[in-house]
């Protein structure tokens, strides 16, 4: 597990600034992606999940400003940054 803490802990804390505020789910998605998601590598997580991410990462990274973001497509990307977290633990917890 001790492989997986870095990317569970930046998972956590993001999923954290999806759901803790009152901002708009654009400027959540924002800051979840910059303060945290985007600070894990494919390679901290299990092989299984990893196209995944790439994927996740490369909608977030490519869609700046993500506050200008369609509501619609941010509600979906933040769903997959949800699901692919509930992936990730059970991959984490199985190691």
């Amino acid at each position: 597990m001790i492989k997986y803490d870095h990317s569970s802990e930046m998972f956590i804390s993001g999923i954290r600034l999806l759901i803790s505020s009152h901002d708009t789910i654009q400027e959540r998605l924002s800051l979840a992606y910059e303060l945290e998601i985007h600070r894990i590598t494919p390679e901290e997580l299990p092989e299984e999940i990893r196209d995944r991410f790439i994927e996740l990462d490369e909608k977030l990274s490519s869609a700046k400003p993500i506050d200008k973001m369609e509501t619609k497509t941010a509600e979906k990307i933040a769903d997959d940054v949800f699901l692919l977290y509930v992936d990730f633990t059970r991959y984490y917890y199985k190691s």
